[in-house]
């Protein structure tokens, strides 16, 4: 899968402890856009990714794959774990002529994906 990544650049403890910028900050305003100091410049990558059931791990909300990044983005690896928050759906359906209730997972729209998935990045930042 071609990708647009943001390499996370790495800060030591200390200076993140000492960077005055503080915490990261969404706005989705073009006109008024907030860089978020952790991330570097954006380059042209490819993820490859196991998207068999076996591989994918899932929480409530939020849907984990490992894979791998021709460039690495947090470190000098090319490991990767890519995310994907999402809602359930609890749907009326006729399985066998038997009416059964089931649990669909939907995908948040882009930006509710971008504001969970940036906050966890922050705080991955300082893990």
């Amino acid at each position: 899968m071609h990708v647009l990544v943001y390499p996370v650049e790495h800060r030591s403890w200390a200076e993140l402890l000492d960077d005055a910028r503080g915490p990261c900050k969404v706005v989705s305003d073009k006109m008024n856009p907030v860089v978020n100091w952790f991330l570097g410049e954006p380059k042209d990558a490819m993820l490859h990714l196991d998207l068999s059931e076996s591989k994918q791990k899932k929480s409530r909300f939020k849907l984990a794959v490992l894979g791998s990044c021709t460039v690495p983005l947090v470190g000098m690896t090319n490991d990767i774990c890519t995310k994907q928050t999402y809602y359930v759906k609890e749907k009326v359906i006729n399985e066998k002529e038997t009416f059964v209730e089931r649990s669909f997972n939907i995908p948040h729209d882009r930006r509710r994906q971008f504001q969970n998935l940036t906050m966890e990045i922050a705080c991955l930042v300082w893990a």
